[in-house]
């Protein structure tokens, strides 16, 4: 997908950007409001400081539009901070779906733009600043002779051991399995109530698609009272891009093939679906050799996928001492979360 393409294809939608994902983070407390934008309408996520008349904003993977232009860029992030100032809110946070090849000079441009505007970069991501894409537009064959060799290995290995790949139309054990793969690897997981709402609202409207990968556990050297089910992947399906937003596994599904195939399947269906861009969903760019998240990142490269980058979050801090507060007690009740969630596994 060169960048000519990407322009084209202009605005970027994401399925953070719609009204489904907007209803189903009003369980977390957050309500949504559109605005008008130079390019559009777009949605914004709002959340009320309860000790104050303020407001939260994060624009998520939005507002959609080409960036290609400064002026345009400044006229959307005005217009923005004159809405945030008119409902009293205290930080306004955007994270925009732009997609460019890792160093191109154009973001180097968009952040000193974001700066200009008052916009810092925060350390509080709304999502990943990296990325590995695959250009969907060849055919299946020449999809798979691009991949790494050791990538089609691993799918015809999965074959070879059982593992089947199929379409789920219900979360709960896919929930189940990824907060087992959260707490295994010390991963803050997304509550047992978000994925029901998850489920009920994004399955359901068809925004979402879920993929699971069964395989008979003795193959694998599981006990047979762990299941079938060994592997996970959830995709968003809004615009010409798929985006792999959640995925788990078993410890044993790396050795099988597991997840190799799994984003192939995903990537077959997405193109079938008339998708251009399969987004791999992030990495860690810089990640500590041999670590696990690291391996994360050769593992998606081996896709023969393009690196590319987002602008990153930034922030417009409208009340300095109400944002400082407000963040003070996020990490405060994220802080006992963690530990109940400890005293909880423990326990068990």
């Amino acid at each position: 997908m060169d960048r000519g393409e990407r322009g084209a294809e202009a605005p970027l939608d994401h399925f953070f950007q719609t009204e489904t994902w907007a209803e189903v983070r009003r369980g977390d407390g957050w309500g949504s409001e559109v605005v008008e934008g130079p390019w559009g309408s777009y949605r914004v996520l709002v959340r009320p400081l309860f000790f104050v008349h303020r407001t939260v904003v994060d624009v998520p993977y939005g507002p959609p539009g080409p960036y290609d232009g400064p002026e345009a860029v400044r006229d959307l992030l005005a217009q923005l901070a004159a809405w945030a100032r008119r409902t009293r809110a205290a930080v306004v946070r955007i994270h925009p779906y732009v997609l460019r090849p890792a160093g191109d000079p154009s973001l180097a441009s968009l952040r000193d733009e974001f700066q200009a505007q008052g916009f810092r970069p925060t350390a509080e991501r709304l999502g990943y600043t990296h990325s590995y894409v695959v250009d969907l537009t060849p055919s299946e064959t020449v999809l798979w002779d691009s991949f790494d060799g050791r990538m089609r290995g691993a799918v015809r290995k999965s074959e070879r051991t059982g593992v089947t790949v199929g379409d789920r139309a219900a979360l709960g054990a896919f929930a189940v399995r990824y907060r087992e793969m959260a707490a295994r690897t010390g991963m803050r997981p997304e509550s047992e109530a978000f994925f029901a709402r998850l489920e009920t609202v994004a399955l359901a409207s068809g925004h979402l698609h879920l993929m699971e990968a069964h395989v008979d556990p003795a193959v694998i050297g599981r006990s047979p009272e762990s299941g079938t089910l060994v592997g996970g992947l959830l995709l968003s399906k809004v615009g010409k891009v798929a985006v792999a937003l959640w995925a788990h596994s078993v410890p044993e599904a790396g050795p099988a093939g597991v997840n190799v195939r799994l984003h192939w399947e995903a990537m077959c269906w997405a193109r079938r679906a008339g998708m251009r861009t399969y987004d791999l969903g992030g990495f860690t760019r810089d990640a500590p050799e041999g670590s696990k998240k690291a391996g994360i990142h050769l593992f998606k490269k081996q896709f023969n996928a393009e690196m590319v980058e987002l602008p990153g979050s930034h922030a417009l801090v409208l009340a300095p001492g109400i944002a400082r507060a407000a963040r003070e007690l996020r990490r405060l009740k994220a802080g006992i979360g963690g530990f109940a969630g400890k005293l909880g596994s423990d326990r068990r």
